[in-house]
């Protein structure tokens, strides 16, 4: 086992994809052999060693620490199968793309689409991120598809647009168009929701502190339920670590829909 420690000497002029830095990768190599890998920089080849100042020393897990990040960085935790991802600074797009397990954390924000098309382990931003997180990249049929995204800030617009399972948590407020065309999954939000909420949603459960003005009118009330699933909800958030999310009692108003597309998602607003 090995940690590999990624210290960035200056932001790059443009944006640079790392994604091929990836922990699965990575853990194979010393320190030689990781400074020489090439990576893509506008329309050159630069080896990651003139970016990176590359450490690797022994752990009892493998791990890839990146220090002073920055948001032109895209494609960090890419790939992430195990093992630990630690990103101290912001991080561009793409962060977490089509992660399998472990754990990804980003000690600041982050940009568009993060944690597409991941299908277990926990990205934690500790910021905020962009648009689209764990949304379907274009010309894909699903977003997040298992796992648990969390998100200590805000997120942008179309949050979990086509999340087909897994967990979003935002602790912030979401853009317009969450939970758009949701396809199963759920998401919780303590802050504002923006409008447009669960456009084209077709099963899966949003949870909110407070509706969006205006709901879409596609949805349909079907009034205030007691739901024992919220006491586990609650029970598992608490021994994650993500108590906020949960609240006594197990009372919702419900709305389903998007009845537009004989949609079966619910929106659950606590009482």
């Amino acid at each position: 086992m090995s940690e590999v420690v990624l210290t960035l000497r200056q932001a790059p002029s443009q944006r640079l994809d790392v994604s091929d830095l990836s922990l699965p990768v990575l853990a194979a190599l010393d320190a030689t052999r990781i400074a020489a890998l090439p990576l893509r920089l506008g329309n050159a080849s630069v080896a990651a060693g003139e970016l990176f100042q590359v450490t690797v020393s022994a752990s009892r897990e493998d791990a890839l620490v990146v220090r002073d990040s920055c948001d032109r960085l895209d494609g960090l935790g890419a790939g992430t199968a195990g093992g630990r991802v630690e990103i101290f600074g912001d991080a561009g797009a793409f962060v977490a793309h089509g992660m399998s397990g472990g754990q990804v954390e980003v000690h600041g924000n982050c940009g568009a689409y993060a944690g597409t098309g991941m299908a277990a382990g926990r990205l934690h931003v500790h910021g905020s991120a962009g648009d689209f997180a764990g949304a379907a990249l274009p010309g894909q049929g699903t977003g997040l598809q298992g796992g648990t995204l969390v998100v200590d800030g805000d997120v942008g617009a179309r949050a979990a647009d086509r999340m087909r399972r897994g967990l979003l948590l935002v602790a912030g407020s979401t853009g317009e168009h969450c939970a758009a065309r949701m396809i199963a999954g759920t998401v919780s939000v303590l802050g504002r929701v923006g409008p447009g909420l669960g456009l084209g949603m077709r099963r899966g459960t949003v949870l909110v502190r407070e509706l969006p003005d205006p709901l879409p009118a596609t949805f349909s009330r079907t009034g205030v339920h007691s739901l024992n699933f919220l006491n586990l909800f609650r029970q598992n958030l608490s021994q994650a670590g993500y108590a906020a999310h949960g609240r006594d009692g197990q009372q919702v108003q419900r709305w389903v829909g998007d009845r537009a597309v004989g949609g079966l998602g619910e929106v659950l607003l606590w009482v």
